[in-house]
């Protein structure tokens, strides 16, 4: 199967080894990997800001230059979930539009949904001696589902104790920072008391 991997900008702009795990996770996995020229921003920001003018103009590019990929792959539920989720919305009254979204929302994914769920990967053939907890982020979590899928493959690193963490699923306050701009600068509460922890979500 050839991929193509979607790069957000918080993990192009913050993250950029993020992008380059991916990339070796999915070769890794036996899949073609390839980065299509001119893709941009998801249109995320522009939605939840209210500039859906905007939104659409990147909606329509992303769709552009992804509609003849097999499957598009992002480390990011944030971004998957605007594809799946609202950009149908976007173009409610656009039909042609709204029919593309809805056809590429079926071939774009998160990168543990596509791996456990697409490409049938659990074992990637890692190892580390750690003791560490798994953050049930919010877009990944309550947005897309996915739960079983990244603890699946963590259970198969070898050395690595996983242990599930209590309350799991709450938010670490990246949802809540229009309401209070200070939540950027607290520190989430299971970070106090676990050295080690997975965010699945970069913006986490």
């Amino acid at each position: 199967m050839k991929v193509a991997l979607f790069v957000p900008c918080i993990v192009q702009d913050f993250q950029p080894q993020v992008a380059q795990a991916t990339a070796r996770i999915l070769a890794r996995a036996g899949v073609s990997v390839h980065y299509p020229k001119g893709q941009t921003c998801c249109g995320q920001l522009q939605y939840k800001s209210g500039n859906w003018k905007s939104a659409r103009a990147v909606a329509r590019h992303f769709m552009e230059v992804f509609q003849d990929c097999e499957a598009v792959v992002a480390p990011s539920g944030s971004c998957v979930n605007m594809v799946r989720k609202y950009y149908p919305e976007l173009f409610r009254d656009e039909a042609l539009w709204m029919d593309r979204a809805l056809e590429l929302g079926k071939r774009v994914f998160e990168l543990t949904e596509f791996l456990v769920g697409v490409a049938k990967v659990e074992d990637l053939g890692a190892r580390w001696r750690a003791r560490a907890v798994y953050h049930d982020s919010c877009q990944v979590y309550r947005a897309l589902g996915i739960h079983k899928e990244p603890r699946a493959l963590l259970s198969r690193v070898k050395d690595l104790e996983l242990v599930e963490m209590e309350q799991a699923d709450v938010c670490c306050g990246l949802e809540a920072v229009s309401a209070s701009s200070s939540l950027l600068f607290q520190r989430p509460w299971w970070l106090t008391r676990w050295p080690i922890s997975w965010p699945p979500e970069p913006s986490c």
